[in-house]
């Protein structure tokens, strides 16, 4: 398994966000969201079997570990690790651009899937939400594989795309398949205020999510 980092902090998204947390960064992404935050992880990373990607979390003694990247899924082994890691006891999650199928995932998982919008790969914001979903690369069929125990989380850049937000979160009534939908807006690109307000307007059955990690750490803080 190629891996960029493994670091130790508090998760800074999902509802996880505060929890000390191990998180094994694996290298490579097939996408190229503008908004993003990880570049570094494109590269190729360092080569690493299961037990000394282990060794290093049993090192940490946390419970909490997140499967991060990159693109987490690119990696063949990674349900098999998954595995070894619900068996050794630990709580595990994976945050993925949402695009692979995340069905070959073992049950115990959580699942934090994006679903990106138009714009994080500079696209206008037109047609309906189906036709989007094909245009930005979203795997729909990973929609049908969501249970209470995964989340879903859509990352903002601008006020704009938040009607399409809720154009999807009604079309495949979201909110009530997963635990919990986040919008996330990209870091210092919107107003809090007014994101905060159309959520309470629309009355979406949505959470505002900031990156925790990055108010505590900085914004250009990495391995934390």
């Amino acid at each position: 398994m190629n891996v960029i980092e493994i670091f130790h902090s508090i998760q800074g998204e999902s509802t996880l966000t505060g929890i000390p947390t191990t998180f094994v960064r694996f290298a490579r992404c097939n996408l190229r969201c503008v908004w993003c935050d990880t570049p570094y992880s494109f590269g190729g990373g360092t080569p690493m079997t299961q037990e000394e990607i282990l060794g290093e979390i049993k090192t940490a003694g946390l419970q909490h570990i997140c499967l991060t990247g990159g693109e987490p899924l690119l990696q063949q082994d990674l349900p098999e690790f998954c595995s070894r890691l619900l068996a050794e006891g630990y709580v595990v999650s994976i945050e993925t651009g949402g695009h692979m199928d995340i069905s070959v995932l073992p049950e115990g998982v959580k699942r934090i899937c994006d679903i990106k919008t138009p714009g994080a790969f500079g696209n206008a914001i037109t047609g309906d939400s189906t036709e989007l979903f094909v245009n930005t690369e979203f795997h729909e069929e990973n929609i049908k594989h969501l249970t209470s125990f995964d989340e879903v989380k859509f990352v903002v850049m601008s006020l704009e795309e938040l009607p399409w937000v809720k154009s999807v979160l009604e079309t495949y009534s979201l909110a009530d398949r997963v635990g919990a939908v986040h919008i996330s807006p990209v870091h210092g690109t919107i107003e809090l205020e007014a994101l905060a307000r159309f959520l309470v307007e629309e009355k979406l059955p949505a959470r505002l999510h900031l990156q925790m990690h990055k108010f505590v750490f900085g914004e250009d803080a990495i391995g934390v």
